[in-house]
């Protein structure tokens, strides 16, 4: 099969390369510049600093402009290649003892048209804005970028070749911008000491002007950087200067002091948690320090740093758990000359790297050499284990070395080793690899990497991992072709190999024809192939995509294509899977239906269940039953007697019941492939299932766990007729004949109820209805329904306000399968009396921005539930890292984790008891905040429950075709 698969790939990819190569004229005018243009230019030294001033209207009018070079005649790389910039740029450079200067003169016919935003640093590259970018060691490996905007927002970079940029690096430089009707001036002062260079008499660097016209998409350089060759390092200029420069003696220190004190809960030691208190803790140290050596080598060291002042990371969304996602490093120590570690296969991700004690780092370049050297500790592992671990409070020791050596323009070989140590494990890996510039479009990549690991005294393994990439780069052909192998014993703990056992080959062609006329740029095929397989000759994934693109001026791009593919998932990696089975249910149509679409968590769930699995191929109906006022009446009393309420089931109940699933069978289609059955209410939808082959599920959310069994010997037979059941907790489960399967409910992150809100929102919502925001606030959030006692969350406020003084919140609404809501509300008034302090809501099925807002400004959130299924409203105030008291009862065990997540009651009492003491013991309560919002981050967010459908429709599906 694999060998079938290759050849269609094969195919694919080879007929639009050699159908491009066959374009003899075009690919003849394509390299006739062989060899890009290098123009020469000596830097000439200033008397004194210029100014912006001596460039009044947009003239080299000061006397220190008369001193400086310059250079016009700018032309652009995108949208059209190697035309002349359609508007003019002026750049004058000079430098002195301190600092390199250039000031470009940016002409511009439409000056108030110029995109200048008031953004964070980096940010400038979509606005109007300037680069000066340089090579201080000319090997055409790496290059400095300092820039800024028409607004003054700077942006810098590292360009590492064939990598791209490198946005971590942050330098100092000073850069000054005026804005005037001809355009803007924009001034950069580069300190020598924000550089590395080698040392000697003179300098000769590369050297790269560029200007970005947004309002044209102009991407316009001096000297010409064009499409037709690979590299951008390889087309710079020469800038030369002619004297010996230094940066002088160049230390830097980042120090630090931290005063604490604190009452955690050490969860290492779990079941029996403890407290662990510590009164006032002072804590100096270096996040980093440099020492920069003979002008090029760079060695920073850190001890016991902080890096609280970090940035924190970028969201990810994660649907495919299987594989660890990646996030960027952000801290100091790690940053500067990170890229002297890459290598094809990263070894070394400082990531790992998570609280270390202290870490020595040497980078830089002494001559054809680069280098990089790195030791650390990392305290964090043995801060998790518990005391009763013999590796509790050690530290992992990591050590790196990375070596290279230049062999020709943008070619050369390198050496890497990386080696972690953590109690009984330790991990090695040594790799060879090289990169070759074969001419002015080729390039080609490999490196081999053995690694050996030891691991709890068993046998020393080795492991094989390997890397060839080929790459052609021009105005008209463009191609790639990679393979990467890692065998099953490989291991690279100091570095990012998310996934090991599989070969790779990932190739892609695009041929494009220049037309470069008033709206089209340009136009061409393409082809993309990719497979995936284990070592043992499985097939994991294919994928083949060939399609066009037209490619069109003012950055507009259409693109179309084919996409034939599929993913193969094996036992070992769901163990529900019997076999290897062929992942694609594209095509596939799925239908989920329930007994209301608003109000109630399964609407919630599927208000933003449906639209998902649809963004994933995967298209999904979602249609509600309809009947009257006395069939809700009867699901109602289903739901109460199945939670374990008092029932007698009469023949006319069962009558209506039946009478009503018909009529909605009769106005429904179930042409599915999959139907999904939420609840008793529709269960006896199920005798349609002889109109089609489709697999039925029955998904419950209620608690099974001690069911009247009238009302559950009425409903079994119809159960045992689906392919399955789903629950949401192992206590809700029944013995019966059909598979089961266990999906907590979820919430999504991202909507309106559970995302980040402004605190001007959440005022604005407290202030519109009245509460108090600077006095404690405990809030209840459900319908309002007998079974989420909203009246003994009022009697256990009352018990608790004796003691401590706070407000309450009673938030709810009613759903249009629940008759009951109504008389619970004017049981709920005349419990609250004339109590100021206590606000009732009854809030319409689409206020769940209003919701998020109540629960945000709570000090304390409550689910004083009787029955309950799950509790979505328990979710929810955990993820916003809310102290929770809930009570013990259905699913809420499940989130609410007694005195780590939150606080579980049995009564009123307790649950005053409860909200007095978290409300005196605010550091306890916030602890448990955080928690609840790890929990739920961890087990009960929508993402992880899209994998656990995916995966069951798969197991479904299967069944019929083997």
């Amino acid at each position: 099969m694999i060998t079938k698969i290759m050849t269609r790939a094969f195919i694919a990819v080879l007929i639009p390369a050699v159908w491009c190569s066959l374009m003899q004229r075009a690919l003849a005018d394509e390299v006739r510049p062989a060899t890009p243009d290098h123009p020469h230019i000596v830097l000439p030294r200033v008397t004194s600093p210029p100014t912006l001033a001596d460039f009044a209207g947009m003239k080299p009018v000061g006397a220190i402009a008369q001193q400086m070079i310059h250079a016009e005649g700018f032309t652009a790389r995108v949208p059209v290649d190697d035309v002349p910039a359609s508007e003019f740029t002026q750049v004058y450079m000079g430098y002195d003892s301190v600092n390199l200067y250039a000031v470009f003169l940016c002409f511009d016919s439409q000056p108030r048209a110029m995109r200048a935003r008031l953004t964070t640093r980096d940010d400038i590259f979509s606005d109007d804005s300037i680069t000066f970018q340089i090579d201080t060691f000319h090997d055409q490996q790496r290059a400095y970028s300092v820039g800024v905007n028409p607004a003054g927002i700077q942006g810098d970079g590292v360009w590492v070749e064939g990598t791209g940029w490198d946005l971590s690096f942050d330098t100092l430089y000073k850069s000054d911008v005026e804005r005037n009707p001809q355009g803007y001036i924009a001034l950069l002062s580069i300190p020598f000491r924000s550089l590395r260079f080698p040392t000697g008499s003179s300098q000769h660097w590369g050297l790269l002007l560029n200007r970005y016209i947004a309002r044209t998409t102009e991407d316009t350089f001096w000297p010409r950087y064009s499409t037709r060759l690979q590299g951008r390092l390889n087309q710079m200029a020469e800038m030369e200067i002619p004297e010996k420069i230094t940066a002088g003696r160049n230390l830097q220190m980042i120090p630090y002091t931290t005063f604490s004190t604190s009452h955690e809960l050490d969860q290492r030691n779990l079941p029996a948690a403890m407290f662990d208190n510590r009164n006032l803790q002072v804590r100096p140290g270096i996040d980093d320090a440099k020492a920069v050596l003979h002008d090029k080598l760079v060695l920073d060291f850190t001890v016991n740093p902080d890096f609280s002042q970090v940035e924190s990371d970028d969201p990810q969304v994660q649907v495919n758990q299987r594989f660890e996602l990646f996030f960027p490093e952000k801290r100091h120590f790690f940053i500067e000359n990170a890229s002297y570690f890459n290598s094809p296969i990263q070894l070394l991700f400082t990531r790992r790297i998570e609280k270390p004690d202290a870490g020595v780092r040497l980078t830089g370049k002494l001559g054809s050499y680069g280098l990089g050297f790195l030791a650390a500790d990392d305290r964090a592992p043995g801060e998790i284990l518990p005391d009763a671990d013999p590796n509790s409070g050690k530290h992992a020791l990591f050590s790196i070395a990375r070596v290279t050596r230049d062999f020709g323009p943008q070619s050369f070989v390198g050496f890497m080793f990386a080696h972690r140590s953590f109690g009984p494990r330790e991990n090695e890996d040594a790799a060879l690899d090289a990169t070759w510039k074969i001419n002015p479009n080729w390039r080609a990549i490999g490196q081999g990497i053995l690694s050996w690991t030891q691991d709890l005294g068993l046998p020393r393994t080795r492991g094989e991992g390997f890397y060839a990439g080929i790459f052609r780069d021009g105005s008209h052909l463009s191609a790639q072709s990679e393979y990467k192998s890692f065998s099953p014993t490989f291991s690279a703990d100091s570095g990012f190999v998310p996934r090991v056992d599989i070969r790779n080959t990932a190739s892609q062609v695009q041929y494009r024809f220049l037309v470069q006329d008033r709206k089209l740029v340009n136009w061409g095929p393409t082809a993309n192939n990719t497979i995936t397989w284990d070592h043992s000759g499985t097939l994991l994934e294919y994928w083949n995509s060939p399609g066009l693109i037209f490619n069109f001026r003012k950055a507009t791009l259409i693109q179309t294509w084919v996409k034939e593919g599929a993913t193969y998932l094996r036992p070992i990696d769901f163990p529900g899977l019997p076999s290897v089975q062929r992942y694609d249910l594209r095509g596939k149509t799925t239908k989920m239906v329930n007994s209301t679409a608003v109000g109630g968590g399964v609407a919630e769930m599927l208000n933003r269940l449906v639209p998902l699995l649809t963004e994933l191929e995967v298209s999904t109906h979602w249609d509600v039953i309809t009947g009257g006022n006395d069939f809700f009446e009867i699901t109602k009393a289903f739901h109460n007697a199945l939670h374990g309420g008092d029932y007698h089931l009469t023949k006319q109940v069962q009558e209506i019941f039946m009478m009503y699933n018909e009529q909605n069978r009769q106005r429904m289609r179930f042409d599915e492939d999959l139907v999904v059955i939420h609840d008793p209410q529709p269960a006896a939808l199920i005798n349609a299932r002889d109109i089609g082959t489709a697999h039925w599920i029955w998904r419950c959310h209620i608690d099974l766990s001690n069911p009247n069994l009238e009302v559950w010997g009425f409903l079994r037979p119809m159960i045992e007729k689906f392919d399955a059941a789903i629950f949401s907790s192992q206590s809700f489960a029944r013995t019966l004949p059909i598979p089961q399967y266990l999906f907590y409910p979820c919430i999504d992150p991202l909507s309106e109820k559970n995302k980040d809100l402004d605190d001007g929102i959440v005022q604005r919502v407290c202030d519109d209805f009245g509460i108090d925001r600077s006095r404690p606030i405990v809030t209840q959030v459900s319908r309002f329904d007998r079974l989420k006692d909203p009246v003994g969350v009022v009697q256990a406020y009352k018990l608790a306000k004796k003691y401590v003084d706070c407000q309450l919140v009673l938030a709810g609404g009613g759903a249009s399968d629940d008759p009951e809501g109504a008389a619970v509300l004017q049981e709920v008034t005349e419990a609250v009396g004339d109590d100021p302090d206590i606000v009732v809501l009854n809030l319409p099925p689409w206020c769940a921005l209003e919701i998020n807002a109540l629960q945000r400004a709570s000090t304390l959130i409550v689910q004083k539930s009787l029955r309950e299924g799950f509790g979505l409203t328990v979710t929810e105030a955990l993820w916003k890292g809310k102290p929770t008291i809930a009570s013990a009862v259905g699913g809420i065990p499940n989130q609410v984790i007694h005195k780590l997540t939150g606080a579980l009651v049995h009564s009123v009492e307790g649950c005053a008891y409860q909200i007095r003491y978290l409300l005196t013991h605010p550091d306890f309560a916030r602890r448990l905040g955080k928690n609840g919002h790890e929990h739920v981050k961890e087990n009960f967010l929508m993402t992880t429950n899209v994998k656990r459908w995916l995966l069951l429709f798969r197991i479904m599906l299967q069944k019929n075709n083997p």
